[in-house]
């Protein structure tokens, strides 16, 4: 079942209202790998969503696993690298 069918069920349950930031399209996007292309949330059915948001924790959690340190340290011998790849660092003509 789709999410906007069961926000509709949630409102006549609950006699309350749906909150109207449910309905904005630019909060309520998601990006689908497998599709490729942007898919309203609110018309994923809820096992899909269910697994997006699982996906999206596990993403989370990986990214801080890795310390600001880490990741700092991370940065910049990848530029290091890429310097040295394109023959642009040489730390032998520098010290000439």
């Amino acid at each position: 079942m789709e999410i906007k069918k069961l926000l509709e069920i949630e409102s006549i349950i609950s006699g309350r209202k749906t909150p109207s930031d449910m309905f904005d399209d630019s909060l309520n996007t998601h990006y689908s790998k497998s599709r490729n292309e942007e898919i309203k949330i609110l018309d994923m059915h809820l096992p899909h969503l269910i697994r997006v948001y699982r996906n999206l924790l596990e993403d989370n959690k990986h990214f801080h696993e890795k310390t600001s340190v880490d990741c700092y340290k991370e940065g910049w011998n990848d530029a290091l690298n890429q310097l040295k790849r394109e023959g642009i660092w040489n730390l032998e003509a520098l010290l000439k």
